[in-house]
């Protein structure tokens, strides 16, 4: 389903004939979609591909702490802390607002839980300013305005 309603360059490189597409075409556009391929390396191992095939990726991977590595306990944390906040705000009838805006929303955390909790538990505006941003990267298109 998912290759028949993705448009497709019908540019002369990407197909063999008429119709049919190439296989390094196939697999650049499996690539941008993070469709696993688990005979990759073998393929460009026996020549049947070239070692440079590659996709722009359509989905960003987001990397929350700056690092190649898989992101600490501390991050994961802070996140599940957040997203707490977040999951309170929306049920809690006294804690509901309206916020037109993500800035609106992470100055009402920092002001109104950071002083709450522990020091470095991700609330304050930098740490806050941070993950929106990460968010926004991860999550397009992003429904909610990201700043003013």
């Amino acid at each position: 389903m998912l290759w028949k309603y993705s448009t497709h360059d019908r540019s002369s490189s990407n197909l063999r004939n008429e119709d049919e597409w190439s296989k390094e075409y196939c697999v650049r556009w499996a690539l941008r979609k993070r469709i696993d391929i688990p005979w990759l390396e073998w393929a460009i191992e026996k020549g049947y591909l070239p070692a440079n095939i590659s996709g722009d990726v359509d989905i960003p991977r987001v990397n929350l702490n700056g690092k190649d590595e898989e992101s600490g306990q501390i991050k994961t944390d802070n996140l599940l802390r957040l997203m707490s906040i977040l999951v309170e705000m929306m049920v809690d009838p006294n804690k509901k607002k309206n916020f037109t805006n993500q800035t609106a929303l992470k100055e009402y955390i920092a002001e109104h839980y950071e002083p709450h909790e522990e020091r470095n538990k991700g609330l304050s505006k930098d740490s806050l300013n941070r993950t929106f941003s990460y968010m926004n990267k991860a999550r397009k298109p992003n429904k909610i305005a990201p700043d003013d």
